[in-house]
């Protein structure tokens, strides 16, 4: 592990504690971009497109 940086170094040998240590990081910084509200183009409510949903599927059987 590279102590500069705190990754490891791949070029070099590593213990088991540091690559499971590094997975965590890496598992961590998964959670974040998928949580993180920052990272979305926009915040749409759900029950708002549940109900122009069931509004379209309506109008649209209605149709002859």
């Amino acid at each position: 592990m590279t102590e500069s940086t705190g990754e490891i170094d791949y070029n070099s040998r590593w213990t088991i504690e540091e690559v499971r240590k590094d997975e965590k990081k890496i598992a961590n910084r998964f959670k974040l971009f998928a949580t993180s509200t920052d990272f979305f183009m926009t915040s749409i409510d759900p029950e708002e497109i549940r109900k122009h949903m069931i509004k379209s599927i309506s109008t649209v059987s209605k149709i002859d």
